[in-house]
């Protein structure tokens, strides 16, 4: 009884911890194969003079969500991009939060 205990507390601390993992593993390895074609599109949306780093939080050939953490961590923003004629092309963008206190909202997985 007591080895049936622990397994069954092994694999629910398994679970947990790859439910916490795993978006990050998927963001993070996007943004190593996508990120570059990113880098400066953050300029479409005339909000941030540079960034401190950029996470690829979607992507796939037609789409892509790309969230902009602006220098110092003034802000940031999640930027939707659709591919048009070959080119990213910015749809939406949305501040997710700001050290002026213009948004304070939460991404998964979180980044700040």
């Amino acid at each position: 009884m007591k080895k049936r205990r622990k397994i069954i507390i092994v694999t629910i601390i398994l679970l947990i911890f790859l439910f916490f993992i795993i978006p990050y593993v998927k963001v993070e390895c996007a943004t190593l194969l996508h990120g570059d074609e990113f880098s400066d599109l953050y300029t479409e949306t005339h909000m941030m003079d540079d960034i401190s780093y950029l996470k690829v939080m979607g992507y796939d050939k037609k789409s892509a969500s790309i969230y902009y953490v602006e220098k110092e961590h003034k802000g940031a923003i999640l930027c939707e991009f659709t591919k048009q004629g070959g080119e990213w092309r910015l749809n939406v963008w949305k501040t997710i939060w700001s050290k002026s206190g213009s948004a304070d909202g939460f991404i998964w997985p979180y980044y700040r």
